[in-house]
C-alpha cells in the first residue's frame, strides 16, 4: 500500500518536475506598507503645558525632553548668544540644590540629566523628571555661574569666528534674508554681544520666554500614557507663566537678479568658499516635499559632475534650510573649492540648474531613487525611544502638524515629475540666485570677472576674518 502510494505522488509531481523556470524573469517586490508613525498623545495641563506622549514597550527606556518656547532666534539685537547663556545656567543650581548636589542627584540615578531632557531606565523615569523639572522651573540664576557660562560661550563665539564656512554662511543668508533678520543673528554670537549679557538679561530672557504655554515636554518609551500625564502634572502643575511672549513677525523676502558676491579674505591660499542658492518655501507649504525631491536631484547631479567627473569640489551639501513658524526657507548648496577652479565650478553649478529646468529635467528613474530614499529611511527614524522623542521635538520645535510626517511619506511616495517642474519653476530660478564667494579676491577677482556668469560685486575683508 505504501509503494502504490508512493508511485502514485511521484506520477502526480512529475508534470510539475518537467516544467521550465524562467530564470530571467524579476521578481516583484510586494507594494511596501505606507509609513505610520507611533501614535501621538497630546495633552494640555492646566497651567498651558503641552504635553506629547508616544508608548513604546519594546525596551525599558524612557526618553524625555522639553521644547521650550525660544531658541538662538529669539536673542535680541546686541544680545547674541543669551539663549546659549540662559540654557547653559538653568543647570548650574536651583533655588533648592546647589550644582554639586544636582549632579549628585543625577548620578544616584545613573542618568545624565539636562534641564531639557534625560533617557533612563523605566524604574528611574519619576525620580528623573522631578529632577529635570527642578532645573528648569527653579533655577538659581546666581551671577557666578552667568559668568561661568558666559566664558563657555566667549569660547564657543571664537571657534564659530575662525571657522571659515562663518563668513561665507552668514553672508549668504543676509543676503537672502536681510542683515537684522533674527536667523541671521544668531549664526554668529560674538565676543561683545556675549560680553554684554547681565543677570539681569538672563532672568528677564527667561522670564519671557520659558514659560509654560510655550513649553511642550515630549515623553517616548515604557511608560503607559496615562503614567506620563500623571508623572507630567505633579512635577510640572506647579509651574505658571509670568508672561505670554508673542511669535516674532515673519517678514517675506524678496528675490533679486542673480549677482556673485565676493568677500575678500586675505591670506586664504588656494581654497574658496561657494554659496548658491535662493529663498525656498517653508516647511508646510504644500510644495515642499516636491521642492525637498527636486533638490536631492540636483544634489546627485552635483556630485556626479563637480566631484566625480570634473574634480571641482572637495566637499559639498545641496537641500533646503528649514526654518520653524512658517518662515521662508531656503534652496542651497555650498562647497569647498580649489581657488583657480571656481569660475569653472560655478559655470558647471549653473549649467546643471538650468539644464534641470529645460532640456535635462528630473527622469523618472531619479525621482524614484528619491522617493525610495526618502521613504525609505523614515522607519529607522522612529527606532527606539530616543529616535521617535527626536521627532516629536522636530514636530514641536517646527510647529508641524502631529501627523506630519505621515503626510511627509504620502506626499513624497505621490509627487511627479510635474510636482517638481512647479517647484523648480518657482524656487530655483537661475536668473535670481544669490552667489557667495569667499577667499582671496586677488585670485578670484579675475577668473569670476572673466567667465560672466553675473556681474560681481567685491567686499573688503571683514574686520577680524581669518582664513
Amino acid at each position: 500500500m505504501r509503494f502504490s502510494l508512493g508511485l502514485f505522488g511521484l506520477a502526480l509531481a512529475g508534470p510539475a518536475l518537467c516544467q521550465r523556470v524562467d530564470r530571467a524573469a524579476q521578481p516583484v517586490a510586494p507594494r511596501a506598507a505606507p509609513f505610520k508613525f507611533p501614535t501621538i498623545r497630546a495633552h494640555r495641563l492646566p497651567n498651558g503645558l503641552r504635553l506629547l506622549v508616544v508608548e513604546d514597550h519594546s525596551i525599558p527606556v524612557v526618553a524625555v525632553r522639553a521644547i521650550v518656547g525660544a531658541d538662538s532666534t529669539s536673542d535680541p539685537p546686541g544680545k547674541e548668544g543669551l539663549y546659549d547663556v540662559t540654557l547653559g545656567a538653568l543647570g548650574e543650581g536651583s533655588t533648592t540644590r546647589s550644582p554639586d548636589e544636582l549632579a549628585a542627584a543625577a548620578a544616584a540615578l545613573g542618568t545624565a540629566i539636562v534641564p531639557t531632557g534625560f533617557t533612563t531606565v523605566s524604574s528611574a523615569f519619576v525620580p528623573a523628571l522631578g529632577l529635570m523639572s527642578e532645573m528648569l522651573t527653579k533655577p538659581a540664576f546666581d551671577s557666578t555661574s552667568i559668568e561661568r557660562r558666559k566664558t563657555a560661550q566667549l569660547a564657543a563665539a571664537r571657534r564659530i569666528a575662525q571657522a571659515p564656512v562663518t563668513i561665507p554662511r552668514r553672508l549668504f543668508y543676509s543676503l537672502v534674508y536681510g542683515a537684522n533678520d533674527p536667523f541671521v543673528r544668531s549664526l554668529i554670537p560674538t565676543e561683545a554681544t556675549v560680553a554684554s549679557i547681565s543677570r539681569a538679561d538672563v532672568i528677564a530672557f527667561y522670564g519671557r520666554f520659558f514659560t509654560p504655554p510655550t513649553t511642550t515636554l515630549a515623553i517616548a518609551g515604557d511608560v503607559t500614557d496615562s503614567a506620563a500625564l500623571d508623572a507630567a502634572t505633579r512635577t510640572f502643575g506647579g509651574w505658571q507663566a509670568t508672561s505670554s511672549p508673542r511669535d516674532a513677525e515673519v517678514k517675506a523676502v524678496t528675490a533679486r537678479d542673480t549677482h556673485i558676491y565676493l568677500q575678500d579674505v586675505p591670506n586664504a591660499g588656494t581654497q574658496a568658499y561657494l554659496y548658491v542658492g535662493a529663498v525656498g518655501p517653508s516647511r508646510t507649504d504644500s510644495d515642499a516635499v516636491a521642492t525637498e525631491a527636486f533638490a536631492a536631484v540636483a544634489t546627485a547631479r552635483l556630485q556626479e559632475t563637480l566631484r566625480e567627473k570634473r574634480s571641482f569640489i572637495y566637499s559639498s551639501t545641496t537641500g533646503l534650510t528649514w526654518r520653524h513658524a512658517g518662515a521662508e526657507g531656503a534652496f542651497v548648496g555650498s562647497a569647498n573649492v580649489s581657488a583657480q577652479k571656481a569660475d569653472s565650478a560655478l559655470a558647471e553649478w549653473l549649467r546643471i540648474l538650468r539644464e534641470l529646468r529645460t532640456t535635462r529635467p528630473p527622469t523618472a528613474g531619479e525621482l524614484d531613487a528619491v522617493r525610495s530614499a526618502r521613504v525609505g529611511v523614515l522607519p529607522s527614524r522612529i527606532d527606539g525611544p530616543d529616535s521617535i522623542v527626536t521627532r516629536l521635538v522636530e514636530i514641536a520645535r517646527d510647529r508641524l502638524p502631529l501627523d506630519f510626517f505621515e503626510r511627509y511619506a504620502s506626499r513624497m511616495s505621490s509627487v511627479t515629475l510635474a510636482d517638481l517642474k512647479l517647484a523648480a519653476a518657482r524656487h530655483v530660478d537661475v536668473a535670481h540666485l544669490v552667489i557667495v564667494v569667499t577667499g582671496d579676491a586677488r585670485v578670484l577677482e579675475p577668473v569670476l570677472g572673466a567667465v560672466k556668469l553675473a556681474p560681481v560685486t567685491v567686499l573688503p575683508p571683514q574686520r577680524g576674518s581669518a582664513p
